[in-house]
């Protein structure tokens, strides 16, 4: 029997995870899988080592807090490959942490697989070093990365990104109709963040803008997808305050809303990629505290934000960052890219020139793919030694 250590420290990863179990389990059915993940992973049959909520930390200060939690994981890990004789890792993105234990299982003689590289080419490239010496193969999910492993030497495959095969898969539907609305209303997705300080930071701003876009546009509607629903609650709060019109909170997924929707206001991250494999013209908002902000912009090698624009390596969309973001901002943002069909069709074009980078693939087939064949090679390579 193979077996094989799976690694995931944060809720996407885990998600990711249970997708690469399932799929590896038709390549062979004789896997048992031991690692660190949730209900998802431990249903497709992962045997757990820790639980990510004792993983999952949400900046520096809080992963401090984790510190024990971590280094209790590794001992397990170092423990776990040695009694079970593990020769494959999979680890799943969760950088800091990965590649910290990423050498001690180059050292036990494990083949150590990466899905999802830290993003070197935005911030702390000497990391491609670490890479270089440690990870067997990179599972990578941003065309841009391929020339930059190739030059340094880093064997990977480009396997595409799990969220442009969701998106694809994901059919229209009517907003309008949904909320009861004249047919006639375009739909504005709105996507402020998931997490309570974004709620805090960000949403108050992008209410102030849509007053006043409703005001001057009374046949556009918003749409918020929840994608937390202890959030619920705050946002809803928010919007009492200050009063739009129009505006609609559901459960359903940000990929449908947006792919459904005329135009959107998307706070950077990951929600980005989803507008853009979505090709509906939208902007960039974002803000923290003042510390994190000027940390931030000091450690990251780049001039944008935006995942669209460091792919594009121009600023294909609007950003609106810290001091930039408020109501007229937003609003004059949006009346640029709405009222002008010039514009409006330049950004859409461009949008879908981005998303053809990624092509059509069947992501966790590939990963599923290459990691049979990278287990194939070391059952064969260990035989032969034998």
């Amino acid at each position: 029997m193979e077996k094989i250590l799976i690694i995931a420290g944060e809720h996407s990863g885990e998600k990711y995870g249970a997708q690469i179990v399932k799929h590896l389990k038709k390549c062979s059915r004789n896997i048992k899988f031991i690692g660190s993940g949730g209900k998802l992973m431990e249903s497709e049959g992962v045997i757990l080592l820790e639980n990510i909520e004792n993983l999952s930390a949400i900046g520096p200060v809080e992963a401090l807090k984790l510190l024990g939690n971590y280094l209790k994981l590794i001992f397990k890990v170092l423990k776990i490959t040695k009694s079970e004789k593990i020769k494959t890792a999979i680890l799943i993105d969760f950088p800091d942490f990965n590649l910290f234990l990423a050498p001690f299982l180059k050292k036990r003689g494990v083949k150590v697989i990466y899905f999802i590289s830290p993003t070197i080419w935005i911030w702390r490239y000497k990391r491609v070093k670490k890479i270089k010496k440690y990870v067997d193969l990179m599972l990578s999910i941003f065309p841009n990365e391929r020339e930059i492993f190739e030059k340094e030497d880093v064997r990977s495959i480009f396997v595409g990104h799990p969220l442009k095969e969701e998106v694809d898969k994901t059919e229209k539907v009517n907003l309008a109709k949904i909320f009861n609305l004249h047919e006639d209303m375009l739909p504005v997705a709105i996507l402020p963040g998931s997490r309570k300080r974004e709620i805090d930071f960000i949403l108050e701003e992008i209410l102030k803008g849509l007053k006043k876009i409703k005001k001057r546009h009374p046949e556009v509607f918003f749409v918020i997808p929840i994608a937390n629903s202890f959030l619920k609650n705050d946002i809803i709060k928010k919007i009492e305050e200050i009063e739009v019109n129009d505006l609609f909170l559901t459960e359903m997924k940000a990929s449908k809303v947006l792919k459904s929707s005329h135009m959107a206001i998307v706070k950077s991250g990951t929600s980005t990629l989803e507008a853009t494999f979505s090709q509906i013209p939208f902007f960039i908002v974002y803000k923290t505290s003042t510390p994190t902000y000027l940390i931030g912009k000091l450690l990251l090698r780049v001039k944008h934000i935006g995942m669209v624009n460091l792919i594009a390596g121009e600023n294909v969309i609007p950003e609106l960052i810290q001091k930039d973001l408020n109501g007229e901002n937003i609003f004059e943002t949006f009346e640029t890219i709405f009222s002008d069909k010039k514009v409006y069709e330049k950004i859409r074009n461009k949008l879908k020139e981005i998303s053809e980078l990624f092509g059509k693939k069947k992501t966790f087939e590939e990963i599923s793919k290459a990691i049979c064949k990278e287990i194939e090679e070391s059952q064969n390579s260990r035989r032969h030694s034998e």
